[in-house]
Order: C-alpha cells, then structure tokens, then sequence
C-alpha cells in the first residue's frame, strides 16, 4: 500500500494506492491531506490485520449482507459454525427444492 502526492489540474491531492482491493481489483482513494490518507491506510491495514485479507477484499454490500445474516443467527441463539454444520446434517441446499414448494411456503 503506498500513499503518493499526485497533482491534478493543480490541486495537491494524497492518494492511497491498494494492489489488493475489493473484489481482487486495484483500488485507489484520494485525499485532501496526508493526514488523512495516512488514517485510511492505517485503518485498512488494522483490519487485514484483524480480519484477514479474504474479508477486506469482501464488496462493502456482501459484507452488510452477511453482517445482517449473522445477526438473525445471533438473535435466533445461533452462531455461523453451528448454523453450518446443522445444515450439512440435515439441510437440503436451496437447489433441491422445486419451486413449486418455493411457492407455497412463501
């Protein structure tokens, strides 16, 4: 991750420049200040740090998803690895249903 001083239309702007970005992609973010920048590429090294590279490479909205899903467990007294591992006892996958029972339950 390296942080640049780039020069456009003759405003000073920091860039972030990240190899390793979301969905495998590069990703780059300007800045106002070097403080700033310097922030975010603390932040985002924290979090791979914390989370792994895998997660921070997550699409913010997938991320929000699973947030979101892992909550519902929560609230239903489960937790992602028993939720799993029930259903690879007893579960079907989602594509064995016909959508004929798809329909009539919801």
């Amino acid at each position: 991750m390296k942080i640049k001083k780039v020069v456009n239309h003759g405003m000073i702007r920091w860039s972030v420049d990240d190899a390793r970005g979301t969905n495998g992609k590069r990703q780059r973010k300007f800045f106002e200040t070097k403080g700033e920048a310097e922030r975010f590429a603390r932040q985002l090294k924290a979090d791979r740090h914390a989370y792994g590279i895998y997660f921070t490479t997550i699409p913010p909205s997938e991320r929000a998803t699973l947030g979101f899903q892992l909550d519902r467990l929560r609230k239903l007294g489960w937790n992602l690895p028993a939720a799993v591992d029930f259903i690879e006892r007893h579960g079907k996958s989602p594509r064995q249903f016909r959508s004929a029972t798809w329909q009539r339950n919801f």
